[in-house]
C-alpha cells in the first residue's frame, strides 16, 4: 500500500506535464484534458492542434510556449481552452499579438498574465483588419508583457479592448512614437513600463487616461526635455526619467504629481532646476540627480522639500567648491542622514580640491577669503555722514551686513545696525562734531566659522567737521521747507493775479467788441429808414379819367 503522502505527490504530477527541451514540431492539446499546468518550452513547435469540437473543454490552466516556432494560435484557442489564465508565448514568430483574433469572441476569458516577449511583432494588431470592440473578452487580463517585440508606434486602437489592465511592460523595444488616446481606456493600469525605447517627445496628451498608474517608468530613452505632465497622473508615485537626454525640466512639470514619492532624473546632462520645482510636491522622499552636470546644486529648491525628504543622492556632479557652496555646505551637514554614505558629492573646481569630498572640507578651504568690501564715506558733516560700499559676495552667502562705528577722541560706546544682504550704504546721524570715527562694515556669513577674519580694509576712520562752521543739520532741513513753503506762498499768489489780470483783459476786449456790433447795428437802421418806399398815393387813380 502506497503512502498517502507519495499518492498525492503523483496526483500532483499527474496534473502537470513538463515536455521542455525535446524536438517537438506539433502538439495536440486535446489530448491533455484533465492536465493543469504544461510545459513545452524550448521545442521546435511550429503548430498547435485542438479538436474541432466546442464540446471539448481542456481544464488547462496554464501553458508555457517559450522558445518554440509559432506563428498563430488555433481558430478555437479560446473556446476550448476556457481555464487558461497563464499564457507564455514569448520567443517565437508572431508578427503581432494574437489575442486580437479573438475580440470576436462572445464570453469572457480567465486568462489574466500574457507574455509575448522577443518575438518580431512589429505591430500589436494585425494589420489592415477592421477593429472590433469587445473589453469584455479580455475582462480578467491584468499583466501583458510586450518585451523585445520589435515595436516602434503604439496606435491608438492597440489597448481599447484591454481596459482591466494592471501592469503594461512595453520596455526593450523601438518605440518612437505614441498616438493620441493610446491609454485613455487603460483607467485602471497601475505599472506602466517603457524602458529602453527611443522616445525624444513625449506631449502630456499621451499619457491621457492613467487615472490610476502609480509607477511611470521612462529611463533609457532619447526624451530632451520634459514639460508639465497630464493631470490624470496625479497618482504617480515612482517616476524613472534616468539615462535620457534631458538638459532642461520645466518648473510645472511636476505640478500634476501630487503624490510623487520618488523621483530619479539621474544620468541626463541637467545644470539648471528652477528654485520652485518642488513647490507642489509634499510627499517626495527619494530624489536621485546623481551623475548630471550640475556646478551649484539648487539649494533653494531642496529647501521646499527638507521636511519630506528621507534620501538625497548628488554624486558625479561637477560641482565648483567656492565661496557661493557655502549654504549649500550648510544645509547639507545639517541633512547628513539622508544622503548614503556611499553618496559623496566631489570638488570638479577649484583644481586644488579636485577629487575631495565636498562635505569633509571646512568652509575655509573652499573659501578662504570671505570676500571684500570696498568701503568709502561721502557727504561728511559735523553730525552725519554717509558710509557707501561694494562688495563681490553673493547675496544668498551672506544674512546680511552689520556697520559699527565708534568716537575715537572720546572712547565712546561702540553703535551699529545690522542691513539686508542687498544693502549697500547707509547714513550715520546724530554724530558729534570735529570728532574722528573709527566706522567698520562686516559681512554676516550663514556659516559661522572660527577661523574668519576681518581685515582693515574693512574699516576706515573719518573726522566730522566743525560744528560753529556750519548750522545745525536739523536747522537746515527745517530752514529748507520754510524756504520751499514760502516759494510755494509766492508761487500762488503770483499765479492768481495773473489769473486777475487775463480775466479782466479777456474782460474788457469783450465788452469793446459788443460796443462795435452795437454801433453797426444803429447806423444800419438810420440806412434802412431813409431809403425811398413805394406808398398807396402812387396808386391812386382819377375818378374822373374813369368816367
Amino acid at each position: 500500500m502506497k503512502h498517502p503522502g507519495k499518492v498525492l505527490k503523483e496526483i500532483e504530477e499527474a496534473r502537470s506535464r513538463e515536455l521542455r527541451n525535446n524536438l517537438l514540431k506539433k502538439f495536440d492539446l486535446s489530448l491533455f484534458v484533465v492536465i493543469k499546468n504544461i510545459d513545452l518550452s524550448n521545442n521546435f513547435i511550429n503548430e498547435l492542434l485542438l479538436s474541432d469540437s466546442n464540446n471539448i473543454k481542456i481544464n488547462l490552466q496554464s501553458l508555457i510556449l517559450e522558445n518554440n516556432s509559432l506563428k498563430k494560435l488555433p481558430k478555437n484557442f479560446i473556446n476550448i481552452l476556457i481555464h487558461l489564465n497563464k499564457l507564455d508565448l514569448s520567443n517565437n514568430q508572431f508578427n503581432y499579438l494574437p489575442l486580437g483574433d479573438f475580440f470576436n469572441f462572445l464570453n469572457t476569458t480567465q486568462l489574466t498574465k500574457v507574455s509575448m516577449s522577443k518575438n518580431p511583432t512589429g505591430n500589436i494588431l494585425k494589420q489592415f483588419e477592421s477593429f472590433i470592440p469587445n473589453t469584455e473578452v479580455y475582462r480578467n487580463l491584468n499583466e501583458l508583457e510586450l518585451t523585445f517585440a520589435n515595436l516602434s508606434v503604439i496606435s491608438s486602437n492597440d489597448f481599447l479592448n484591454f481596459n482591466n489592465l494592471l501592469n503594461l511592460n512595453l520596455s526593450y523595444n523601438s518605440i518612437y512614437k505614441i498616438s493620441q488616446n493610446s491609454f485613455k481606456n487603460l483607467t485602471k493600469l497601475i505599472k506602466l513600463d517603457l524602458s529602453y525605447n527611443t522616445i525624444e517627445i513625449l506631449p502630456h496628451e499621451r499619457l491621457a487616461g492613467l487615472k490610476s498608474l502609480k509607477l511611470l517608468n521612462l529611463s533609457h530613452n532619447s526624451i530632451k526635455e520634459i514639460n508639465e505632465f497630464h493631470p490624470d497622473l496625479s497618482n504617480v508615485q515612482i517616476l524613472d526619467l534616468s539615462y535620457n537626454s534631458i538638459a532642461n525640466l520645466n518648473s510645472k512639470f511636476i505640478l500634476n504629481l501630487h503624490n510623487l514619492n520618488e523621483l530619479y532624473i539621474y544620468e541626463n546632462f541637467l545644470s539648471y532646476i528652477s528654485n520652485d520645482m518642488f513647490l507642489h510636491v509634499n510627499q517626495l522622499q527619494l530624489l536621485d540627480f546623481r551623475h548630471n552636470q550640475f556646478q551649484h546644486i539648487p539649494i533653494s529648491a531642496l529647501k521646499l522639500i527638507e521636511t519630506q525628504i528621507r534620501s538625497l543622492k548628488t554624486e558625479e556632479n561637477p560641482i565648483n567648491c567656492d565661496c557661493d557652496q557655502q549654504e549649500l555646505w550648510s544645509w547639507l551637514k545639517d541633512h547628513k542622514k539622508i544622503i548614503p554614505e556611499e553618496d559623496i558629492l566631489r570638488c570638479n573646481l577649484p583644481l586644488n580640491l579636485k577629487g575631495q569630498s565636498f562635505l569633509d572640507l571646512e568652509p575655509q578651504k573652499f573659501c578662504s577669503s570671505f570676500g571684500e568690501i570696498k568701503m568709502s564715506v561721502r557727504d561728511v558733516q559735523p553730525f552725519s555722514m554717509l558710509v557707501s560700499w561694494v562688495s563681490n559676495l553673493n547675496q544668498s552667502t551672506i544674512r546680511g551686513y552689520r556697520i559699527a562705528y565708534q568716537a575715537i577722541d572720546i572712547d565712546g560706546q561702540v553703535n551699529g545696525k545690522v542691513l539686508e544682504p542687498s544693502a549697500s550704504s547707509v547714513k550715520l546721524i546724530r554724530l558729534s562734531p570735529e570728532t574722528k570715527y573709527r566706522i567698520c562694515i562686516l559681512a554676516l556669513p550663514i556659516v559661522e566659522t572660527t577661523n574668519l577674519t576681518y581685515t582693515a580694509n574693512f574699516c576706515t576712520q573719518v573726522s566730522t567737521l566743525d560744528g560753529t562752521k556750519q548750522v545745525d543739520e536739523n536747522n537746515i532741513f527745517k530752514g529748507s521747507i520754510l524756504t520751499r513753503r514760502l516759494g510755494l506762498i509766492v508761487g500762488s499768489v503770483l499765479g492768481c493775479i495773473v489769473f486777475i489780470i487775463l480775466v479782466s483783459i479777456l474782460g474788457f476786449l469783450k465788452l469793446k467788441k459788443q460796443k462795435q456790433e452795437a454801433k453797426r447795428n444803429s447806423e444800419n437802421i438810420q440806412t434802412i429808414n431813409t431809403t425811398d418806399y413805394l406808398n398807396y398815393q402812387q396808386f391812386h387813380i382819377d375818378h374822373n379819367s374813369v368816367s
